[in-house]
């Protein structure tokens, strides 16, 4: 509590043998730009085991206790529940510098791996992502993804002067952990691919999205088969902004 006083949360561990997610959480938007917390965050263990997900992520959860009294009680009666996740991470936010270690992965295949490291006061910008979301998994409903899919993350420098690629393709077949982190099946189709560049905190991203992945309706149809997205942002004293 004291941290908190100095505007720094600090927790040692954090440590779970069972939870329950009913719903996909919503968040608010602010509308106002990316940002960081103004607090040090220093998470140094997080491990969550057992999380049971409900296939019916929308369902309310004030219903589920309603009916069954108590998460206990819901999770012995309600078959739905058939996703279990692991949650294996770190995390450390202050004001120059920012990293992660993320490792999710469910009895459905779902799997988020995160490798992140970004010091600008010692030239550093590293990271890594990949995330498979398979069409029985949870994240589909987490994320609000319309179809299966793999992306992946990759890039080389530092914080002067870094480059990457995202890649997202359609998940095919389902994912062989053994091989994690092989690159996924070259038979999967390419969904979306972007260039990102940093120099010293200057952002940009190029690239394109097909039309798997763009919103339906009217709006997806006047956007055609592929979108053509070019952004350009700073980075500067906790703030992405940019357009």
């Amino acid at each position: 509590p004291l941290e908190l006083l100095r505007s720094k949360l600090v927790i040692n561990r954090l440590d779970s043998s069972l939870l329950w997610v009913y719903r996909k959480p919503v968040f608010y938007d602010s509308g106002k730009p990316l940002s960081l917390p103004q607090q040090v965050i220093d998470i140094r263990q997080i491990n969550l085991r057992n999380i049971e997900f409900s296939q019916d992520l929308s369902a309310s959860l004030s219903q589920n206790l309603t009916q069954n009294n108590s998460p206990a009680t819901a999770n012995k009666d309600d078959k739905k529940i058939k996703i279990i996740a692991n949650l294996n991470a770190n995390i450390y936010l202050a004001d120059h510098q920012a990293k992660a270690k993320v490792n999710f992965a469910s009895s459905k295949k779902d799997l988020v791996l995160l490798d992140l490291a970004i010091a600008p006061d010692d030239n550093i910008f590293a990271g890594k992502m990949r995330i498979d979301a398979p069409q029985s998994g949870a994240l589909i409903p987490l994320l609000g993804l319309k179809q299966a899919l793999t992306a992946q993350l990759n890039g080389q420098g530092d914080w002067q002067k870094w480059s990457g690629e995202l890649l997202v393709k359609k998940l095919e077949s389902p994912v062989n952990l053994a091989q994690i982190p092989a690159q996924p099946s070259p038979i999967n189709q390419e969904l979306a691919q972007f260039k990102l560049t940093n120099q010293g905190g200057d952002f940009a991203l190029n690239g394109t999205v097909k039309a798997a992945l763009l919103p339906p309706g009217l709006a997806g149809k006047l956007l055609g088969d592929k979108l053509l997205i070019n952004g350009q942002g700073r980075w500067q004293k906790r703030l992405l902004n940019g357009r």
